[in-house]
Order: C-alpha cells, then sequence, then structure tokens
C-alpha cells in the first residue's frame, strides 16, 4: 500500500491499496507506482489517476523520474530496463462492444477482422451479417443474408465486399456497405467452414467439408478452393495434406501466390496457389493448431496451437526456426507485421516479438477478452483484434516502449 501523509499535522492524507512505490515529484505533482507489472500515474497531491503503461514482463523494482527529459525509467525483475513518456497514454486503447444477444461465438463463426485490419464482419443467428468499420469503431450496416443457413462470414479489403458462406455450401459477396447482393453461387456441396480474402480483394480462399456421421457412406473431407471475386466460375481446386481433417485457418501472400493454411490436427502448410503444389508443411505442434500467418515473401511462417506455443518455420524447407513460450497457455491466432520484423500473437491479451532478436517486446492485457482474430494495418501504427464482444484498436508501434537489456558492465 501507498500512503500520503501531511507532515504538519502528521495525518493521512489518502492511500492506494495494492500499489508500490516507485518514484515521486513534487515540482510536477506527480506519483508513481505499481501493481501487476504495470506502471501506474497518479496526481501527487490528490492521488487522481493520471493513467497507466504495461510492458514489463515481470514484477517492476525500482523507478526514477527524469524531468529534464520528461521520463519515466523503471527496472524490472524481467531484467529490463524501460523509458515511459512523464505523460501517460490513455489508460486502454480505443474500443468498442460488439456484444448482442444474438451474435455468434462458436470457433468459426466469430467476428473477424479484414486482412488490412480497417474492418470487421460480425453474425446474427438470425441471419443476418454486420460490417464494422475499425477506424471510426461504428457499425456500416447489418445485412440479411441471400440463403438460408449462413455459417461464415468475412469482409474484404477496403471494406467493399463480404462473403458469405453457407450450411448447403452456397457462397455469395455483398456490397459492405449496401448490402446489395453481387454474387450468389451454390458453390460446394457441403457446409463452407472457412472464407479468407486476398490483400487486394480479388481472390477468395474457400474451406468446405463434411465430418462423416454414424452409418454414412460419405467418409467426410475437406475441400480447399480458390476463386476469384470478380467471377465465381474461375476457381481452382487446391489438394491439401491432410483431406480429412478440418481447415481452420487461411490467409493469403499479398502478391496471392501463396496460401497458408492450418489444420484443427497439428500441422500447417503453404500451397502454391497456381501449381496447388505444397510448398511446404510444418509439422511439430502438440495441439490442434488454430492459428497462422505468413509473411509477405512465404520465407516465415507463425503458427500458435493448443498446446501453448507460438511457433516460427521456414516457409520454405518446413523446418521449425524457434518456438515462443509467452504469457498464456493457448492461443488463439498470430499476425506478422506488414515488414515481417515483429510477430503478434493473441490470447487474453497480445504477446508481441521482435523477430531480429527473437525477444519478447511487449505484452498487452485485455480485460477479460480472449482474442481470437487479429491483424496490423500497412502502416504498422495499428493492431486490430476482435473477441467474442469487443472490437479494440492498439496502438501497433508509436507507443511500443523502449526495452534495453540489463547486461553486467554496461549501462541501460
Amino acid at each position: 500500500m501507498v500512503q500520503l501523509w501531511s507532515l504538519p499535522e502528521w495525518r493521512p492524507i489518502y492511500h492506494l491499496t495494492n500499489e508500490w512505490l516507485l518514484a515521486l515529484s513534487s515540482r510536477e505533482d506527480l506519483l508513481v507506482t505499481t501493481a501487476n507489472q504495470e506502471v501506474h500515474s497518479w496526481r501527487l497531491r490528490t492521488g487522481a489517476p493520471l493513467g497507466s503503461q504495461s510492458g514489463h514482463l515481470g514484477s517492476v523494482l525500482s523507478g526514477v523520474i527524469s524531468i529534464s527529459n520528461r521520463t519515466i525509467a523503471t527496472a524490472g525483475f524481467d531484467k529490463t530496463v524501460r523509458l515511459w513518456p512523464l505523460k501517460p497514454s490513455p489508460q486502454r486503447p480505443p474500443s468498442v462492444k460488439i456484444l448482442t444477444n444474438d451474435i455468434r461465438t462458436n470457433w468459426n463463426e466469430r467476428p473477424q477482422v479484414s486482412a488490412d485490419g480497417l474492418w470487421l464482419s460480425t453474425m446474427q443467428t438470425n441471419g443476418t451479417c454486420a460490417v464494422w468499420n475499425a477506424v471510426t469503431l461504428q457499425l456500416v450496416g447489418r445485412f440479411s443474408s441471400p440463403f438460408p443457413g449462413l455459417a461464415v462470414a468475412h469482409v474484404a479489403p477496403g471494406g467493399k465486399l463480404v462473403a458469405l458462406g453457407g450450411w448447403q455450401g452456397d457462397l455469395a459477396l455483398l456490397d459492405a456497405q449496401t448490402g446489395e447482393v453481387k454474387a450468389h453461387s451454390h458453390f460446394a456441396t457441403r457446409r463452407i467452414y472457412a472464407l479468407r480474402f486476398s490483400l487486394d480483394g480479388s481472390h477468395l480462399a474457400v474451406a468446405s467439408g463434411l465430418w462423416p456421421g454414424p452409418g454414412q457412406d460419405d467418409p467426410g473431407g475437406w475441400r480447399l478452393d480458390v476463386v476469384e471475386t470478380a467471377n465465381f466460375a474461375k476457381r481452382r481446386t487446391l489438394p491439401t495434406t491432410e483431406g480429412t481433417d478440418t481447415i481452420h485457418c487461411l490467409e493469403f501472400t499479398p502478391d496471392n501466390r501463396h496460401l497458408a493454411l492450418s489444420y484443427y490436427k497439428s500441422l500447417a502448410e503453404v500451397i502454391d496457389v497456381q501449381s496447388g503444389r505444397a510448398v511446404a508443411t510444418f509439422r511439430g505442434h502438440g495441439g490442434r493448431v488454430i492459428g497462422v500467418s505468413v509473411t509477405a515473401d512465404a520465407r516465415l511462417v507463425a503458427t500458435c496451437a493448443t498446446d501453448g506455443t507460438v511457433r516460427l518455420w521456414d516457409g520454405r524447407t518446413g523446418n521449425e526456426l524457434d518456438q515462443f513460450a509467452g504469457s498464456w497457455e493457448e492461443y488463439k491466432a498470430v499476425a506478422f507485421s506488414p515488414d515481417g520484423s515483429r510477430l503478434a500473437a493473441s490470447a487474453a491479451g497480445i504477446d508481441v516479438w521482435d523477430l531480429n532478436t527473437r525477444r519478447q517486446v511487449l505484452v498487452l492485457r485485455t480485460p477479460d477478452e480472449w482474442i481470437s482474430s487479429m491483424a496490423w494495418t500497412s502502416d504498422m501504427t495499428q493492431l486490430t483484434t476482435a473477441s467474442s464482444d469487443t472490437l479494440r484498436v492498439w496502438p501497433a508501434v508509436a507507443d511500443f516502449p523502449l526495452r534495453n537489456d540489463y547486461q553486467k558492465g554496461t549501462k541501460p
């Protein structure tokens, strides 16, 4: 507990429960404390909160205020020294609640962020689809499905199109602003489980399949198609390594040459879209692979699984390059930054690693949210995330706290 006293009267003015003192400055009317690995700032004279800043991966041990540099420096149990602005950023990034009583939250029906990180699609149990603007955090519109049995939805980068897939294999493209049906086809003979637009919106990956039922002659199986959004007739069926396993996640490279996918078992792969050839297959997870991401040049692939690890792979050979054990026992999604320098993984928050040093540089925590979908914006200034009830925007680069390793014989 931190308690401030008035010395002339020798009486307590206020106290802060569950806080540890780091530093104070009467000149700046500033009190700095720590709790739960976060750095908290307060008005010294009144105890009014000014904001919090997070990034340490362990308890914060000490701190000092530099008035001339307008900086707070802290040292943590994670063996790092970090520098923070004297005036903290807002305590929470912008967010909007998208949860309604009829929103779908099953694993393949949850809200989905577009590949450019600027749009969000949600589905409701009454067969409607909603599109959100991730810049303004406003609802763009809610539209009815042109077919019964809506199963999956995904909004295109640019926010012009939204794709809908159905339980009976229906596929439709709608104008994401007006809801006008641009195309509709009975595309597959089985349920469509996953949809993913390319970054330019010209192609759509469609995964369909059916689990075999008791006593059925149909053995089940999965099909993966890539279709041109301008003409559904131009489609290409791609062979998959695990033909009887659920395709969980899809992602194109920006040039549309490669498609990364993860299976509900313990592997992922990258496919050459033109030839249909598997460029590399990634095996080694000890649980279901539920997230995959690929760099623009397809040289690196990242996966996350229910085994609690995030893994980095060579996209050409399939060899494992590294494993990242972060803050949570299970991760839901992974996303490379557009320049391939950072990797984000989501759970009940976000872990970010610098791929040049392979070190964790940031931990962002959410208030009781499990993030199932996310994407960076092209300028890397924003990381957009979606949980079952919240659309949230994070400052992805500009507000990264500085991290310097504390090494013997050197100054931080």
